[in-house]
C-alpha cells in the first residue's frame, strides 16, 4: 500500500460464511493510481465472531490499522452480504 500516500480510498467489504459456516470478512480497496488509473487491491480476509454491526466495524478498523491506512481517508464504502446503514457503522 505504499503508493497510495495520502489519497482517498474507498473499501469494498463482504461479509459470508465458510464451507464451515463459519461467518468471515473480505476487504477490497480502490483507489485513483498518480497516473490516473482505478486500482484494486486485496486487503485482507478474516473470521469474525458474528456479522453485528459493531463486530464489522471493529475488524475494518483493526485491518486497516494492520495496514497503515487511514480510516480518516475513506472517501466510501460499500458494505455487502447484508445492508448496513452508514449512519450505524460511522467509518
Amino acid at each position: 500500500m505504499k503508493n497510495i500516500s495520502d489519497s482517498y480510498f474507498s473499501i469494498i467489504v463482504d461479509e459470508s460464511r465458510d464451507v464451515f459456516t463459519k461467518e468471515q470478512l473480505a476487504i477490497v480497496m480502490r483507489y485513483v493510481g498518480k497516473f490516473g488509473q482505478v486500482i484494486e487491491r486485496f486487503i485482507d480476509i478474516t473470521h469474525i465472531a458474528s456479522a453485528h454491526t459493531i463486530t464489522l466495524k471493529i475488524t475494518v478498523e483493526n485491518i486497516l490499522l494492520k495496514h497503515s491506512l487511514s480510516i480518516q481517508r475513506i472517501h466510501d464504502h460499500i458494505m455487502m452480504g447484508h445492508l448496513i446503514y452508514e449512519e450505524n457503522l460511522k467509518l
